[in-house]
Order: C-alpha cells, then structure tokens, then sequence
C-alpha cells in the first residue's frame, strides 16, 4: 500500500510538473508576442489548441492584424494626402509632417521636422499665424486661417490651415490646404 501510494504521489508531482511547464512556456510565448507586436515585428505563429490560452492566442494574432492593417491604412492617408498635415509641439516646433511638403514647399520631411514652423511660414505672416495657434493651444479651440507659406525657392504659396488642439497628445494637429 505505501509503494503505491508513493508511486501515485510521484506521478501526480511529474504530472504537475508537465502541466506547469506547457503553461509557463505558453504564457511566456503570448508575453514574447506582445513584445514583438510593441516592437513591430512578426508575431511567433499560433500554436493550435482550444484551451483559453490557444484562444488567447488566436484573438490575440486576430488584434494584432487589424491594429496593423490599421496602421498601413493611416499611413497611406498620411503619405497620399496632397494636403499637408503636420503636428506641432507646444513650442509650434514641427513634431511630423507628410510627404506633400516636398511637392508644395519643395522640402523633404527630415529637414522639416525638429525645427521651429517659422521655417515655412512667410516673414509677413510669422507672428499672426504664431499667436493664433498658441492662442487655439491655450483656449483648446480649433483655428481656421488664411496663410502664406514660403516655399524652399523662396516663392509664396497661399494654404487655409485648419488646426485642432489635442490635450492628450500634447500636440497640434494641421492640415495645410493649397489654395494658390
């Protein structure tokens, strides 16, 4: 009676052990997706099983597919638009903007972002266009204007710039529409 009872104590602890180490290498595999989702990388592929954690799995890759399919989507409509859409920070220094920069103002994005939108903006114009969005970023409050944008060949270009506030975001949002 006690060697059978040892014996069954000791299959249930390796059995325990098996079921612990498929769930810690599971789990550790969802968390190495998570990881690779945040870094943009190829998710690891599901392993088929009809246990929580292989339905996890699935709705997990079933996310992550959507949110990407999601991010090309918004990159086109970024990269497309003929508009420019731009985002600034609190100091109305150029956080991102498009590549319609480069057909309406002759600049590629790089040399556009980090410096300050006075880069762009005619002299004329500067210090308006400067206290009315800082103005719309203090008041929370879109802003509609009709401005002059100085091309990189030093030509005047006329855009209606529309502007919207995102506390959340810490950032100013524009899109630049050419009116010339």
């Amino acid at each position: 009676v006690n060697v059978g009872v040892c014996l069954n104590i000791v299959i249930a602890f390796i059995l325990a052990a098996l079921l612990n180490r498929d769930l810690v290498s599971r789990t550790c595999r969802l968390l190495e997706n998570f990881n690779r989702l945040a870094a943009g990388q190829t998710l690891l592929p599901v392993r088929p099983s009809e246990d929580e954690i292989g339905k996890l799995d699935r709705r997990f890759h079933e996310m992550a597919g959507v949110l990407q399919s999601t991010i090309k989507r918004e990159q086109a409509i970024l990269q497309n638009s003929t508009d420019i859409i731009i985002s600034l920070d609190s100091l109305l220094d150029i956080q991102f903007i498009n590549a319609a920069c480069l057909k309406s103002l002759g600049y590629e994005p790089d040399e556009l972002v980090g410096k300050e939108i006075d880069l762009i903006l005619d002299q004329e114009d500067r210090q308006n266009v400067r206290k009315n969005l800082l103005q719309s970023q203090e008041n929370d409050q879109s802003a509609r204007l009709e401005i002059d944008l100085k091309h990189k060949d030093g030509s005047i270009k006329a855009h209606i710039l529309n502007s919207s506030f995102s506390q959340e975001e810490g950032l100013m949002f524009c899109i630049l529409h050419d009116v010339t």
